[in-house]
């Protein structure tokens, strides 16, 4: 996926504003920001590379939908990661067949949790 070279320094807010707008090379963008790290969440999640091939397959095709739909989030990394997660904790119950009650969601809240809080990490000694 060739990205426009701009594009790899603008950052998710704007991203994510211009793909409101329809850009399809800023979506291309944040899928090329973003994807490696949902991919290995989800496949951590889900305990399979293949399965977490289509989690995230669905979380960008859901965070698409929404941005034309509903506009850009107030923060775009955390918010692709809910996606990706729900979606998991979506296809855990099924595969499970348990109640939505019974589904522990505790250990997953907390990968969640440490997920984000290494990305701000990075961004502080990054910047």
């Amino acid at each position: 996926m060739e990205v426009v070279p701009l594009l790899r320094l603008v950052g998710d807010q704007r991203l994510a504003e211009l793909v409101a707008k329809g850009s399809d090379r800023a979506f291309e963008a944040l899928y090329g920001r973003h994807a490696r790290a949902l991919l290995a969440f989800c496949s951590h999640m889900l305990g399979s590379r293949d399965e977490g091939e289509d989690a995230l397959q669905h979380t960008f095709m859901a965070a698409y939908q929404d941005l034309r739909r509903s506009g850009p989030p107030v923060a775009v990394r955390p918010w692709l990661f809910v996606i990706a997660r729900n979606h998991c904790i979506s296809v855990l119950r099924v595969r499970r067949e348990l109640p939505s009650d019974d589904v522990p969601e505790r250990a997953v809240d907390r990968l969640a949790a440490d997920v984000v809080v290494r990305e701000e990490l990075r961004s502080v000694f990054a910047g």
